[in-house]
């Protein structure tokens, strides 16, 4: 298997699926929004944009998917797991944090 159909499948369609989600999410939960400064129209479509801009931000976090074509990184589980995981996890472990205080 090669390693762009791999990034491919790994950061790309889940962020394409993540965008509709949210999308959906976003029209479901504030389409009956009322506030003294938005609209649930653009309530939605900062929903939107949050969520495009958290996948413009993962997708380039997760390009150490190409360092398990070294053979040292390959063959490591370890640092085969974290050329993988650990830039989008620990991004993603950041954003959750701070939305837990």
């Amino acid at each position: 298997m090669r390693l762009g159909h791999c990034y491919r499948i790994a950061p790309i369609y889940p962020s394409i699926v993540a965008m509709v989600l949210v999308s959906i999410f976003s029209i479901v939960s504030n389409r009956n929004y009322q506030s003294e400064w938005l609209t649930p129209a653009s309530t939605i479509f900062l929903d939107i944009i949050y969520a495009f801009f958290f996948v413009v931000i993962v997708c380039p976090l997760s390009l150490t998917i190409f360092l398990s074509r070294y053979e040292a990184i390959e063959r490591n589980k370890t640092l085969n797991f974290l050329s993988w995981f650990l830039l989008p996890i620990s991004f993603i472990s950041v954003i959750l944090i701070y939305q837990a205080k």
